[in-house]
């Protein structure tokens, strides 16, 4: 797993490449200590086992706790279903593409 982020003006986009591993995602300061909004580009993830869907759920949930918005961007249609099935997609916002996102974002 590859995270690369941008940080501008109170939001951070972190593009996410490969398997998601759970103990990095959660670690990685782009998501434990990130100020302001967060958009997690998921455009290059082909799957998320059960261990990376706690993972993200608990990078939302902290994020949404210090009153940020959360956008994940550009999900493959695997990675979509996956969200779906598990009903991930009640707690946050999913957009096509991660310019989409950014523009929730500053609305």
């Amino acid at each position: 797993m590859e995270i690369t982020t941008e940080t501008t003006e109170g939001l951070t986009i972190a593009h996410i490449t490969g398997l998601i591993n759970s103990d990095e995602l959660r670690e990685n300061p782009a998501f434990s200590g990130a100020e302001g909004d967060l958009v997690i580009d998921l455009g290059a993830v082909d799957f998320l086992d059960s261990s990376a869907l706690g993972a993200l759920v608990g990078v939302i949930r902290m994020a949404k706790e210090a009153g940020n918005k959360v956008i994940v961007a550009a999900p493959t249609s695997i990675v979509v279903k996956t969200l779906r099935i598990t009903n991930i997609h009640r707690i946050v916002t999913i957009e096509d593409t991660v310019q989409a996102a950014v523009a929730k974002c500053a609305a």
